[in-house]
Order: structure tokens, then sequence, then C-alpha cells
């Protein structure tokens, strides 16, 4: 049964946020992630996986981020980090 354990997920997710933000935001370094939550909807297999990021809200202080991962088109987990500015 080859699946993907929950923290490379995590992993994955938080990686994907972090520069999402980099380039968006136009930072010189990677921002320090303050928080993160992770929710596993479903098991997930070996296949093609693919992270979705999406800005939620940025503030003065903060920006909270959203990464939907997917296997082959099914919604695996969903992650929300928050990064400091």
């Amino acid at each position: 049964m080859r699946t993907f354990h929950g923290g490379i997920l995590a992993s994955f997710g938080k990686i994907v946020a972090a520069l999402f933000v980099r380039e968006s935001e136009g930072l010189e370094q990677e921002p320090s992630c303050s928080s993160m939550t992770f929710d596993y909807l479903r098991p997930a297999f070996a296949g093609i996986t693919l992270a979705v990021p999406k800005i939620v809200r940025a503030s003065k202080r903060f920006i909270v981020v959203s990464v939907d991962i997917f296997l082959d088109e099914t919604i695996v987990s969903i992650g929300r980090f928050i990064y400091k500015r």
C-alpha cells in the first residue's frame, strides 16, 4: 500500500505556501510560518499530487494562506498557514 504520510503532505503544503507568499508579496527571503493547521480528508495514495495555494487575507501584520492538495483531481487535504510580515 503506497501512501503518502501526513507529514509529507504538511511539509509539501508549507513549502508551496511559503514560496507563494514570497512570490506574490515580492519578498527576498522565505517568510516564517507562525501557525499552521492541516485537515486530512482522505488517504493520499501514490499518484500525481498538486498543491493549489491562495491568499485568504493579507493584512499589515499577517498573511493567511490556504493550500488545497489534490491527488489525481481529488482533494486529499487542506492546509492553512499564517505568516508574519
